[in-house]
């Protein structure tokens, strides 16, 4: 049908108003985003705002189809675990975008806590697969904003232990897809893909 409205831009005392017209033609959304969006939804500040101390399951299930609804994959990059958890993944059609838990070491690795972590990753990367998220929706995010020109890059320990993590990542779990918000460049574009 044709729809009608305006737009009204001011500034200071000038006033314009530009008429829009437009003709929507029948169509039909995909049930399933076509763009990855990174959005991240913090429980916390969220309860902090409305002066709550946890949130029920129809809370939580009110705002995760909120998010869907604007075509946002309920999700939080900064999570230590999946999030939502994978029961709540199975329960959200369409879900296009799934990160398995957040990881970044404030401190050099030992080998055996590479183990622990690595296995949990597997952990994770089984049990979103299983929740019914597509392959091409598991992404693993990692040493946030961690660049050649950060300062995180400057520390002793971090570059040591993300190329560490990283390499092992990539061997043991091939085609997981790892985010990272750095520059392309060498290193880095071979740890995170």
């Amino acid at each position: 049908g044709l729809y009608k409205g305006s737009l009204v831009f001011t500034a200071g005392a000038q006033k314009t108003e530009l008429p829009v017209e437009v003709t929507v033609h029948g169509f039909t959304l995909p049930e399933r985003p076509s763009l990855r969006v990174v959005f991240s939804f913090f429980e916390g500040p969220y309860k902090q705002w409305f002066g709550i101390k946890t949130m029920s399951e129809e809370q939580r299930r009110n705002i995760f189809s909120f998010l869907q609804e604007y075509r946002l994959a309920p999700n939080n990059i900064y999570q230590a675990d999946i999030y939502p958890e994978p029961d709540w993944l199975s329960k959200l059609p369409g879900v296009n975008f799934c990160t398995l838990g957040y990881y970044g070491p404030k401190k050099s690795l030992e080998d055996s806590e590479l183990d622990e972590k690595v296995a949990k990753l597997k952990d994770n990367y089984a049990k979103a697969k299983a929740a019914g998220v597509p392959q091409d929706a598991i992404y693993h995010y990692s040493f946030d904003e961690y660049g050649p020109f950060s300062k995180a890059a400057k520390d002793n320990y971090i570059p040591d232990t993300a190329r560490r993590y990283m390499e092992r990542v990539n061997r043991e779990l091939p085609g997981l897809k790892l985010m990272q918000t750095s520059l392309p460049l060498p290193p880095f574009d071979t740890w995170w893909n």
